[in-house]
């Protein structure tokens, strides 16, 4: 079963810096010759550029298969397969992939043969020890992000109900908080438009919540996608913005925020959500599709005024949408233009 809590490693400086210390290090290993004294000479970069790309090569397929088997096979609910998937495509299809591109470079390149030269002894076993150095951090990486959030596993254990019901839930322990604009119960199979008095779950009386939840009232339940504006993050908190200006804190990262509402069957009516920056999640609720959302001066979005609130950290500047996001904004607020009537 696929895993909807996939971690996000972000990782591309540590895997370009440690590519860089391999590749250094395999190109001064065995030499007299220090540092200092090898970068006097053309030849030492020509090495150092060879085994960066071989490294970094490496790095990306150790990479991709933690990702990818991260998605399938979790390390908490299937020890034991997961190691073994580990071993395979983290650590043995690289180091074969190592030593058949090494192979390749001294056949066409070096002209002498591999395993007559010395590599294999000599320089090889370190490029394993960096394969398996590789493996080893992201198993610790990916354990550390897990355990911080005591809930991971068992919201990975019931993913099917929770996307069923379209809700979000945090992992501090704790009551649940219902949104006072819900009727206290959780979204089935149904389209957002219905009425929320047809649900065949129990229900429970909706009381307004402080604006910060205390701490340990975890498991929040964003219960009502629909009224969702957007998420942001402010003072080191993430916060979520319903439609009405309320908002309230939660305990989920924008990045697992992004992971549950993409693996979520959400209904059509339900708004469309994009990164805009690093510290908010914009709902399309939260500006007129019909207008021209984006200032081209400053690339700021135009929210509605309704939200800002520079108490809470909501100001005009949240909203700067990054240059690296800006095309790939334009054409989501293309995808949902209303299309007009004929």
């Amino acid at each position: 079963m696929k895993n909807a809590l996939t971690v996000r490693y972000n990782n591309v400086i540590f895997r370009l810096t440690g590519s860089l210390f391999a590749a250094v290090f395999i190109t001064l290993y065995g030499k007299s010759t220090g540092l200092l004294v090898a970068m006097k000479y053309l030849s030492f970069y020509l090495q150092v550029a060879l085994s960066f790309s071989v490294a970094f090569f490496l790095a990306l397929l150790c990479h991709c298969s933690a990702t990818i088997l991260d998605k399938h096979f979790d390390w908490l609910s299937k020890p034991v397969r997961r190691s073994g998937l580990q071993a395979v495509f983290g650590i043995m299809i690289p180091v074969l992939a190592a030593y058949y591109i090494m192979l390749l470079y001294f056949n066409y390149f070096d002209g002498r043969d591999i395993h007559a030269s010395g590599y294999m002894l000599v320089y090889f076993p370190h490029t394993v020890y960096f394969i398996i150095l590789l493996n080893l951090y992201y198993v610790i990486h990916n354990l550390i992000l897990r355990l911080h959030n005591p809930g991971t596993t068992q919201v990975a254990a019931t993913e099917r109900s929770t996307l069923r019901s379209y809700a979000i839930i945090s992992d501090a322990p704790g009551p649940a908080n219902i949104h006072p604009h819900n009727p206290g119960y959780l979204l089935t199979d149904r389209t957002c438009a219905e009425d929320n008095s047809h649900s065949d779950t129990a229900a429970i009386s909706a009381t307004a919540v402080p604006d910060t939840l205390p701490e340990g009232e975890g498991k929040q339940l964003i219960e009502n996608i629909c009224n969702i504006c957007f998420f942001y993050r402010y003072n080191g908190r993430n916060r979520i913005v319903f439609q009405d200006g309320y908002s309230t804190i939660t305990g989920l990262s924008l990045d697992r925020i992004e992971e549950l509402l993409e693996m979520a069957r959400l209904p059509e009516t339900a708004p469309s959500f994009f990164r805009i920056n690093r510290q908010v999640l914009l709902g399309s609720h939260a500006f007129d599709l019909s207008d021209r959302p984006l200032s081209t001066r400053h690339n700021q979005i135009d929210i509605h005024s309704r939200y800002l609130s520079p108490s809470k950290g909501i100001t005009s500047e949240l909203f700067k949408i990054s240059r690296f996001n800006l095309a790939k904004f334009k054409r989501w607020v293309a995808g949902h233009q209303p299309v007009a009537a004929e």
